[in-house]
C-alpha cells in the first residue's frame, strides 16, 4: 500500500514535471506569436504612414535677356525710343515645340507671331530657344499702352508665359516758329495774328476773323496783349484783360504757365521726341504770380503751359520788337500733339 502511493507521488511529479514544460513551451509560442504580429503591424502602419513620393514635371521657363523690366516711354519715329528692342529666352526640360508671342494693346489682347517646327530654321530636339522682339511703334500705337506677352509650349505639353515690353506710346511734339502782333494801345483789328490755336495736331496763328468766321474760339490757347501795368504779356483767353480782343469768343479756354529759367540755349536743346521730358520741366517749375498769364516777354525768354484739354508745351521769345505802334513777338513753340 505504501509502495502504490510512493509510485503515485512520483508519478504525480512526473506528470506535473511534463505540464510545467509544456506550459513554458506554450507560453513561448505564444510570446513569438504575438511578437511576429506586433512587427507585422508596426511595419503595416509605418509603410501606411509614409508618403506617396510623386515625381513632378520639370516645367519650362521663359526670361528677359535684353530690354527694360518697367514702362518704355515710346515716342513713335523717335531714333533712341521709336522701337522695342528685348530678347527673352525659353528651356525646356522636354523637348521645345513652340513659342506663341500676344500682343496687348489698351488690354485687348492678339496674336503677335509663332515660332515652331514649321519655322525655317527650327533645330530638331532643340531644348531651348531665343526670341528677338523688334517692335517699331507706328502711328495706330499713338497714345496707348503697349505690351507682348510670351507663351513657351514643350512636346509634354507643359507651358510658361512671360509679359514684357510694356509701353506708353506718345506722338512726337509739334514744333513751330509763328510771329503775333499786338498794338499799342491794343485795337482788336481783324486780321492781326493775336492768337495761337492747336486743333488736329496742326499749331498756327489765327485772327479775330478767323474766330469770327470758322468758329475757331475753342481750340485758341494763348493770346498776346498788352497793357500799362501788365506790358506784353501771353495768356490764356480766360484771362486775357484787353475784352476787345474777345468780342467773338463763344469758349475761353484756360491755359496755365510757368517761367522756365533755362533761357534760348536750354530752349534749343530739346526736340520733338522729348514727350517725356516736357512734362518733367512742367511739373518741376514753379507758377508766376498769375497762373494763367506769362508777363513781361522780353527776347530769350521761356515758358512751360498747359492746356485745358492736358496739352503740354514750351514757348520760347525768339525776339521782340517794337516798329510803329505795334509789338513783333517772334515765338518758337513745343507742344505735345
Amino acid at each position: 500500500m505504501k509502495t502504490s502511493i510512493k509510485n503515485q507521488k512520483q508519478n504525480n511529479t512526473v506528470n506535473n514535471g511534463v505540464v510545467k514544460k509544456a506550459g513554458i513551451f506554450t507560453l513561448s509560442i505564444a510570446v513569438m506569436f504575438y511578437m511576429v504580429l506586433a512587427f507585422s503591424l508596426l511595419a503595416s502602419c509605418s509603410k501606411d504612414d509614409s508618403p506617396t513620393i510623386e515625381t513632378e514635371a520639370i516645367l519650362p521657363t521663359l526670361a528677359l535677356v535684353t530690354g527694360i523690366e518697367g514702362t518704355y516711354n515710346g515716342v513713335i519715329g523717335s531714333p533712341t525710343n521709336g522701337t522695342l528692342n528685348y530678347s527673352i529666352k525659353a528651356e525646356t526640360p522636354e523637348i521645345f515645340k513652340e513659342i506663341v508671342v500676344n500682343k496687348i494693346v489698351d488690354g485687348v489682347e492678339t496674336h503677335h507671331e509663332s515660332f515652331n517646327i514649321d519655322y525655317p530654321g527650327f533645330v530638331p530636339n532643340s531644348t531651348s530657344y531665343t526670341y528677338n522682339l523688334n517692335y517699331v511703334l507706328s502711328s495706330g500705337n499713338a497714345n496707348s499702352e503697349i505690351s507682348f506677352k510670351a507663351i513657351v509650349i514643350d512636346e509634354a505639353g507643359n507651358t510658361a508665359t512671360l509679359s514684357f515690353a510694356s509701353a506708353i506710346v506718345k506722338e512726337p511734339l509739334i514744333s513751330k516758329y509763328m510771329l503775333l502782333k499786338v498794338e499799342n494801345p491794343v485795337v482788336g483789328a481783324v486780321n492781326t495774328p493775336y492768337f495761337m490755336s492747336i486743333n488736329n495736331g496742326v499749331l498756327k496763328t489765327e485772327t479775330v476773323a478767323n474766330v469770327f468766321n470758322n468758329g475757331v474760339d475753342e481750340h485758341i490757347f494763348a493770346v498776346l496783349s498788352y497793357n500799362d501795368g501788365s506790358g506784353l504779356y501771353i495768356s490764356a483767353p480766360n484771362t486775357t484783360l484787353e475784352t476787345q480782343l474777345l468780342t467773338e469768343f463763344n469758349i475761353r479756354q484756360i491755359t496755365k504757365f510757368k517761367e522756365q529759367a533755362i533761357g534760348t540755349s536750354g530752349f534749343n536743346d530739346y526736340n520733338i521726341y522729348d514727350v517725356y521730358e516736357m512734362s518733367d520741366l512742367y511739373e518741376a517749375a514753379e507758377f508766376n504770380s498769375h497762373e494763367e498769364k506769362a508777363d513781361a516777354l522780353d527776347t530769350g525768354k521761356v515758358f512751360s503751359f498747359l492746356t485745358n484739354n492736358g496739352k503740354i508745351g514750351l514757348i520760347h521769345i525768339r525776339e521782340v520788337e517794337f516798329v510803329s505802334g505795334e509789338f513783333y513777338v517772334d515765338v518758337d513753340v513745343l507742344i505735345q500733339q
